[in-house]
């Protein structure tokens, strides 16, 4: 039993850190989402909300060169 252990530490130490990393993926995806949604509130998928914040990112940088040009 004893020569399992260090085996059984570093599994559930894995476990662990693959479930934060899905914790920590599924709040980003969360964010991304309500932030697309204040902007198109249709926006239903993390595909469809990265590109309404890049279009609007897009947007935004194509204003503010015009007002340089100006």
């Amino acid at each position: 039993m004893s020569d399992f252990l260090p085996f059984i530490i570093m599994g559930v130490i894995f476990v662990i850190l693959f479930t934060l990393a899905i914790v920590y993926w599924v709040k980003q995806n969360k964010s991304v989402i309500e932030r697309a949604r204040k902007i198109d509130p249709s926006v239903k998928t993390i595909t469809e909300a990265q590109y309404v914040l890049q279009k609007d990112i897009a947007q935004s940088f194509g204003n503010n060169d015009n007002e340089t040009k100006n």
